[in-house]
């Protein structure tokens, strides 16, 4: 939902580039023109004028081919191509007007206009900051660069950059308050945001820039626009086969025995801090797991993390994340785990996504082992790369996401018994449904070589096991700010060792409030 919001708010600078962008068309020169290409260029500006893109193109393309080299020609086509969504060829067009005639009117302006379009907000920037120091009053150039400074995170350059526009042009002040809550919201001033949003609803109704306003104000009104969310949830399953952690890949303490639980969580996760190009995101969560009969596997778990990601570019960036973990069974500590996670990752467009990561766990047991080959402290070393797709809006009930993930994974721990490396591969479909529903289908299938035989079955050779999950959620919104989530969860750990060899099926449903 997030990087739908992301593309619709994207539409709505093109939008409002187009809306604005005729106030500064250069004037018709047809001293160095020939009588045809002349012909095709006044086609082409009147249906400009008329905002018939097509018949636009057509015609300055015919124009272009008569008379390349025409500074006029080129500027008018790149407009064009503009209003037709076209802004990669129109940059292009803009990069031969640059060479032929370098001081051609309003050149960084539409070289801005065009590397917005493509959510190329650096040279945006680069391209307005020239256009704002040739003529510092033009109201729609502040405008333009406020819009990119707020896209790049400079949040008090937008500010200062909207708010001049509409000084400069009071004309321009509800396209600036659409911008202005949209930094409210950022900044967590959720009242400012809603009141400048609804300004927006009432002069602008029926537009492309109320309709993302209204789905802003929709957010705000469900809590969801904040910079900081808390969540509590509680809920209660069924488990086939009581153990801890077969889920998370390191069973222990395998029961074979059925149980029905109760589950509660509290968490708290947001942006800390972000800037330019860094940016800062915190999180918490505590959670308890507690079964009715098996109650000596009963677990309490909390979780911290912090993800610090650098843009390097437009579409690519690194990220370093830490996570903490100390797990407690029945009220007595259990594990704590460390671990860092420097990830590339890479956007070539805003529908796909690529991560390539590596992640160091430090893993800690307090339970005191029968035999040091047993002890299970140690490390697990992770590289893997993932490939995000986001799908299309389907319907008008949201877009979807899928997932495929390749893994490899070596563990080296103290006691020889879990000495193990293999590769993982996982696929996940998230799609929306009707009523505000979404599922998500998730698959997990790793082979897990270890080094040695098991202590438990030593003739059967080194240990081999094959783990096969397969996982079910559907969450639907109740209300606002409430959730309702049921899931099912199956595991197949099939292993040459019986000890290790086991079923298991988790049913639960949960409710979760969010504010």
């Amino acid at each position: 939902m997030d990087r739908f919001l992301f593309a619709m708010r994207r539409g709505n600078v093109a939008s409002l580039a187009l809306m604005l962008f005729f106030g500064f068309a250069s004037p018709v020169d047809a001293a160095e023109r020939s009588y045809a290409a002349d012909l095709h260029y006044e086609l082409g500006a009147r249906a400009l004028r008329q905002a018939d893109g097509a018949t636009a193109v057509e015609q300055l393309a015919r124009a272009v081919e008569l008379a390349p080299d025409d500074p006029a020609v080129l500027g008018l086509y790149a407009r064009a191509l503009l209003l037709e969504e076209r802004p990669a060829e129109a940059e292009a067009v803009l990069e031969d007007l640059r060479h032929i005639e370098p001081s051609a009117p309003d050149l960084d302006l539409l070289l801005g206009l065009a590397h917005s379009r493509l959510g190329e907000w650096r040279a945006a920037r680069e391209h307005l900051e020239a256009a704002r120091d040739l003529d510092p009053g033009n109201s729609r150039v502040r405008l333009f660069l406020g819009i990119a400074y707020q896209e790049l995170g400079e949040d008090d350059k937008a500010e200062a950059e909207l708010r001049e526009a509409y000084k400069l042009d009071p004309a321009l002040e509800t396209a600036g308050a659409y911008r202005l809550a949209l930094l409210a919201l950022r900044e967590n001033r959720p009242d400012e945001a809603q009141r400048l949003l609804e300004e927006v609803l009432t002069k602008l109704p029926g537009s492309l820039l109320a309709d993302s306003a209204a789905v802003y104000l929709l957010r705000i009104e469900r809590g969801e626009a904040r910079r900081w969310e808390v969540y509590a949830t509680v809920g209660s399953g069924y488990d086939t086969n009581v153990n801890l952690f077969g889920d998370e890949l390191f069973p222990s303490g395998i029961s074979r025995e059925n149980d029905v639980f109760g589950e509660a969580e509290i968490g708290i996760e947001g942006i800390a801090w972000e800037r330019e190009r860094l940016h800062l995101r915190l999180g918490y969560r505590a959670a308890l797991t507690a079964y009715r009969h098996e109650n000596d596997l009963d677990t309490e778990a909390n979780h911290g993390w912090a993800i610090l990601s650098y843009d390097l570019s437009e579409n690519l960036g690194l990220e370093l994340g830490y996570d903490f973990s100390w797990v407690w069974v029945d009220w007595d500590s259990f594990r704590r785990t460390n671990s860092v996670e420097p990830a590339l990752r890479f956007t070539p467009r805003q529908d796909l996504f690529t991560r390539v990561f590596w992640r160091y766990d430090d893993r800690g047991f307090f339970t005191e082992t029968v035999d040091p080959v047993l002890d299970r402290d140690g490390k697990v070393r992770t590289v893997g790369i993932e490939q995000y797709w986001i799908l299309p809006n389907f319907r008008g009930w949201g877009s979807g996401f899928a997932r495929v993930s390749a893994r490899y994974r070596d563990e080296d721990a103290q006691g020889q018994e879990y000495d193990s490396h293999g590769g993982i591969w996982i696929v996940t479909l998230g799609l929306p449904l009707p009523s505000e529903t979404f599922l998500t289908l998730d698959g997990w299938f790793e082979q897990r070589h270890f080094d040695h035989p098991s202590l438990f079955e030593p003739l059967e050779g080194d240990r081999d096991d094959n783990i096969t999950r397969v996982r079910v959620l559907l969450r639907r919104a109740l209300s606002g700010r409430l959730f309702v989530t049921a899931g099912w969860r199956y595991t197949h750990w099939s292993s040459n060792v019986g000890a290790y060899d086991f079923d298991r099926a988790v049913s639960d449903i949960r409710f979760t409030y969010r504010y």
